[in-house]
C-alpha cells in the first residue's frame, strides 16, 4: 500500500458496519387482493341477476303442454265433428266429419303484444292441413302445413272468412307425411307499425310477413285442422308458447292482397 493510501486511511476512520434495516411492516396486499376478487365476484353476480331478470321479463312461458294427463289445456267448440284425446302422451285429433275445419285453443288470462307458439305434429297421409296459430278473439294468424309438404301463412279473419298471407311455399325443411314436423309461428303486434308474423319449420326460418293494421295483441294459441277425408288423424305433442317479441324469421314482405 503506498503512503497516500495509508494517509487517507488515517484521516478517514473506518466506517462502522451498518446493520441491515429492519424488515418493513407487512403490507395489506393480501386483504387488498381478496377485496378485489370479492368485488369482482359481486359485480359478476349483479350482472348475472340483471341478465336473468332481463331474460325473464323479456320472455315468459305462457303455456307448456306435453299431454301427460287425460285433461289437456286445449278445448274445442264442436265435439260432433272431431274427437280430441290423449293417447300415449300425445294429443290425437281425429276428424270425424271432414265437411269443415276444426279448431282447438287455449285461452290466457290476459293478452300479450307478442307470442311465439311451437308444436310437433305428425300429419295423416290423407289430403289434409294442420296449422298452429295465435288468436285475437275469433281471428288468428296461422302457420299452415299441407300434406303436399308446402307451408304458408294464413289469416283467419272470422269463423267463415280466411285469407292467405303468402302463396304456398315448398321447402326441404318439411319432412314427409307420417314423420313429425316442428312448426313455430311468431306473432308480434306492431302498434303504429305493421304486425310481423313469422313461420319456422323444424328450426328453419321460412317466411315473415308484415301485416298493415294487423292485430296488436293475442290472448289464445291453438290449432286449426282440416281434411278432405273422414277419419284423418293428427298427432300433436310438446307444445310451447312464450310471451315474447321475437325478431322476424326473415326480412318481412307485405302480405298477399285479398
Amino acid at each position: 500500500m503506498d503512503e497516500g493510501s495509508e494517509g487517507l486511511n488515517r484521516l478517514v476512520p473506518a466506517l462502522p458496519v451498518t446493520p441491515p434495516p429492519p424488515p418493513r411492516p407487512a403490507t395489506r396486499r393480501r386483504p387488498l387482493v381478496i377485496g378485489i376478487v370479492v368485488g369482482a365476484i359481486g359485480i359478476f353476480v349483479v350482472l348475472a341477476v340483471i341478465g336473468y331478470l332481463a331474460t325473464s321479463l323479456g320472455s315468459k312461458v305462457a303455456l307448456e303442454e306435453h299431454f301427460s294427463s287425460d285433461h289437456p289445456k286445449f278445448s274445442t267448440d264442436n265435439d260432433q265433428q272431431v274427437k280430441f284425446s290423449v293417447v300415449d302422451g300425445a294429443y290425437h285429433i281425429l276428424i270425424k266429419d271432414a265437411s269443415s275445419p276444426q279448431t282447438a285453443r287455449d285461452f290466457f288470462d290476459h293478452s300479450y303484444d307478442g307470442l311465439r307458439i311451437e308444436s310437433t305434429v305428425t300429419m295423416p297421409r290423407q289430403s289434409s292441413l294442420f296449422s298452429v296459430g295465435c288468436w285475437n278473439g275469433d281471428s288468428a294468424y296461422l302457420l299452415v302445413l299441407l300434406d303436399t309438404g308446402e307451408v304458408g301463412l294464413l289469416e283467419n279473419v272470422s269463423e267463415s272468412e280466411r285469407r292467405a298471407l303468402t302463396d304456398p311455399i315448398r321447402t326441404d325443411a318439411v319432412r314427409p307425411s307420417g314423420e313429425p314436423n316442428r312448426l313455430r309461428i311468431d306473432c308480434v303486434g306492431g302498434g303504429d307499425e305493421p304486425t310481423i308474423v313469422s313461420g319456422w319449420v323444424n328450426g328453419k326460418p321460412i317466411v315473415s310477413v308484415g301485416v298493415a293494421d294487423g292485430y296488436d295483441s293475442f290472448a289464445a294459441v291453438g290449432f286449426f285442422v282440416g281434411s278432405e277425408t273422414d277419419g284423418a288423424e293428427f298427432i300433436v305433442d310438446d307444445v310451447l308458447a312464450a310471451a315474447e317479441r321475437p325478431r322476424p324469421a326473415k326480412s318481412p314482405v307485405p302480405p298477399i292482397e285479398s
